[in-house]
């Protein structure tokens, strides 16, 4: 997909469709039920999903499909994709995020705060609300997001910057709409992992696969442990 003002319109249009409408649900359940957590759950489900479907045909991936039936291809896709998830625990979490965490602690006082959905996800109180939320972080957010930084704001940045120069501000991107002062130098890193492993593999499946597992596995540290690093 090129970078054409047409199309970021498009992209525009989309992703404010789906906050819209997923906060008119969330408000409309809300308002029903009292329940801000799941509310808010079901809204990051709809709007995901009303991204996935906006924005699948804009980025042109006619190979993806998301069951592959070559029993071969599915275990190169996952060996991959587990691979650049432990990129992301080693270089996003273990390293770039400590020196960030110590740095901002340390020399400039900030206060390390959580990201919301984690902040969101430590009030859950119901089962159902877990249940929701796994769906909502560990399988279509990977998707949406991984369509919409990597296949098509990455894509199309790399059809009027370097390949490089894509990466770095499809990252800044990433980092920031995820509302973490504290966690933008690890969510850059783990957007550039991600943007390596789509452009090293050519296959939007691999960064979807290791975001998966990230999240999930942020997922099941909060679950039992009550926190997680971002």
């Amino acid at each position: 997909m090129n970078l054409t003002l047409r199309n970021a319109f498009i992209v525009s249009f989309i992703v404010l469709t789906a906050i819209l409408a997923s906060n008119v649900i969330a408000s409309l359940y809300n308002d029903f039920s009292g329940d801000n957590t799941t509310a808010t759950f079901i809204a990051a489900i709809i709007m995901q999903v009303i991204i996935v479907l906006g924005l699948f045909n804009l980025s042109k991936l006619e190979s993806f499909v998301l069951f592959e039936s070559s029993e071969k291809k599915l275990k190169t896709l996952f060996k991959s994709g587990f691979c650049y998830f432990v990129a992301v625990l080693v270089f996003g979490i273990l390293i770039v995020g400590q020196i960030s965490n110590f740095v901002l602690e340390n020399l400039f006082g900030i206060s390390l705060e959580l990201q919301p959905s984690v902040d969101l996800l430590l009030n859950a109180k119901t089962s159902h609300t877990y249940i929701l939320a796994a769906l909502a972080v560990g399988i279509f957010a990977p998707i949406a997001e991984e369509l919409l930084f990597r296949a098509v704001i990455f894509r199309g940045l790399k059809s009027k910057f370097t390949t490089i120069g894509a990466m770095i501000i499809s990252s800044i991107i990433f980092a920031l709409v995820h509302y973490s002062l504290s966690n933008f130098a690890a969510l850059f890193t783990i957007g550039i992992i991600f943007c390596i492993a789509y452009e090293k593999s050519k296959d939007i499946r691999v960064p979807m696969i290791a975001h998966s597992l990230f999240n999930f596995f942020n997922f099941l540290f909060i679950f039992y442990f009550g926190r997680a690093e971002i």
